[in-house]
């Protein structure tokens, strides 16, 4: 890195592009419905359709290649959407992906943290910053705290990714040898500067040097690296800014902006029954305050990364309130019917649900999409006295449910679909994008690798033989069937392969994809 780029980047890793991504947790819908599931009543409407044009003004900090923003954008017209980055060629691709959406609704500025106080945009509903935090400086923080401060709305949102310092901090000096050794090594390529730098760390550990004997999973770590994409690489482990937070440090911070801390995205982390063990319930209640019952489940589960939502204001609700906000939502299956079993696997071990109401839930929506209130309806016939917001929480916690739009959305969120897949055809011939983002048709988008976005087409086209014709979409984009790390080139092979991916698709990703 060069001395000028160190001083517009405060130490963050300029000289390469990060890897291409979405993240559903970023979605307004997910963050305004969390809230409602947490009791805490959303300033906005939690869905956006035609009927209630909602408005939302979001805003992502860091939005890297802006995929996430453009699919947010294209699923929400009557949205405003911006993103700032520091990187131009960033921001020139997020741009140019607009542009191939027909997405006149989202703006991208090139701008450096420091110089958000000339950012001109309305005041926001929403401020996302996703695995921002702990590679900028505290100057960078600050310059943040400062534009939420100012450009929050009350009863805004604000979400906050970052790296927990309770299951990260085995990892800092691994990651300063790491870095230690890309300064001294003579090799002038990326990709061997890595391998030199991960080789010497694995000597040291085999010739005995106790940081690794006391943390084999600092090994076990380094042995992953080179499966991860080079340039997440660079920016997660070779980052000179990189911190580590407790959640109260960071609440600390948020405070200062006058946020409060609402829950985290990860919805089963809201649930200390599904978080904890009955191990930890003695704990939990000497712990009693909401930052060391925090604590306490990052220790438990020895928490790497933390996903915070906090809002400027919260305002309490009612059950009665809250089931007001929760009715009018429609929900389906995210499996296969059969796959819905009351035994399932959480955090902490297997968790057994009730049948009741559960197993009617399932059969309910089987049939078809059901809404919220649908949902209380079965509860109230099954003499169940448990609030809806725990049932949906739990369910949309577990993997089984998610939200859906209303069958009058289902024309225009078609179009966006469509225009997503064209703007998408044009990374086909190209191995810069390792994953696709989808608007499947929810009110979410979805992550795709090659493989699972290859399937999801032939499902759209209507392809019988779909092994063969994702083989053939391989081949012609210039990617390969990847086992384990091998480059699969026996043909049988590939198509066992492959059958066990479609059997993975159908199970586990089909179900999420329609409308």
């Amino acid at each position: 890195m060069t001395n000028q780029q160190a001083a517009w980047t405060e130490g963050y890793r300029a000289e390469s592009e990060y890897p291409s991504g979405v993240y559903p947790e970023l979605n307004p819908d997910t963050l305004l419905l969390t809230l409602a599931l947490q009791g805490i009543k959303p300033a906005a409407e939690i869905v956006a359709n035609s009927e209630n044009k909602r408005s939302l003004v979001y805003c992502e900090l860091g939005c890297g290649q802006g995929m996430t923003l453009n699919l947010m954008a294209a699923r929400d017209p009557n949205g405003q959407y911006f993103g700032v980055d520091y990187n131009a060629n960033q921001v020139r691709n997020a741009r140019e992906y607009a542009k191939d959406i027909g997405n006149e609704n989202v703006h991208f500025s090139e701008d450096s943290f420091a110089d958000l106080d000339k950012y001109d945009i309305p005041d926001c509903d929403i401020i996302v910053l996703h695995g921002i935090w702990s590679w900028i400086s505290k100057s960078m923080q600050d310059c943040i705290v400062a534009f939420i401060r100012r450009k929050l709305k009350p009863g805004g949102i604000v979400y906050n990714s970052y790296n927990c310092a309770v299951g990260f901090s085995a990892m800092h000096p691994m990651r300063k040898l790491l870095m230690a050794a890309e300064r001294t090594t003579s090799e002038t390529e990326w990709g061997n500067q890595l391998t030199d730098s991960l080789g010497l760390s694995l000597q040291m550990a085999e010739a005995g040097a106790k940081y690794f004997a006391a943390n084999p999973s600092a090994v076990e770590q380094i042995k992953k690296v080179p499966s991860y994409d080079p340039a997440y690489v660079k920016q997660e482990y070779f980052n000179s800014a990189w911190q580590l937070f407790f959640h109260d440090e960071m609440a600390n911070q948020m405070a200062e902006a006058k946020l409060n801390f609402a829950g985290s995205a990860t919805l089963i982390n809201n649930r200390p029954e599904l978080a904890l063990p009955a191990e930890a319930a003695a704990f939990s209640q000497r712990l009693s305050s909401q930052s060391d019952i925090e604590l306490l489940k990052d220790i438990w589960t020895n928490n790497t990364f933390r996903k915070d939502i906090y809002v400027r204001g919260i305002q309490t609700m009612t059950d009665a309130q809250t089931n007001t906000q929760l009715y009018p939502l429609l929900f389906r299956l995210s499996r296969p019917h059969n796959e819905c079993k009351l035994k399932v696997q959480i955090p902490v071990g297997l968790a057994t649900l009730p049948e009741k109401p559960y197993q009617a839930i399932f059969d309910a929506m089987n049939e078809r999409p059901i809404t919220g209130k649908e949902i209380a309806d079965i509860v109230n016939q099954n003499d169940v006295t448990a609030p809806l917001s725990l049932l949906i929480s739990t369910l949309i916690a577990i993997g089984f449910i998610h939200l859906v739009p209303a069958s009058s959305e289902a024309e225009r969120l078609k179009s966006a679909i469509e225009r997503i897949e064209s703007a998408n055809k044009k990374n086909f011939t190209s191995d810069k994008n390792s994953s696709f983002g989808v608007l499947p048709g929810m009110h979410s988008v979805l992550n795709l690798n090659a493989l699972q976005f290859f399937f999801w087409q032939a499902n759209r086209e209507g392809v019988k033989d779909k092994r063969a014709w994702v083989a053939r979409r391989l081949n012609e984009t210039g990617r390969s069937l990847v086992q384990k790390g091998v480059v699969v080139t026996d043909e049988k092979e590939a198509i066992e392969i492959l059958k066990n991916s479609e059997e993975e698709f159908d199970k586990n990703i089909k179900p999420k994809m329609s409308i």
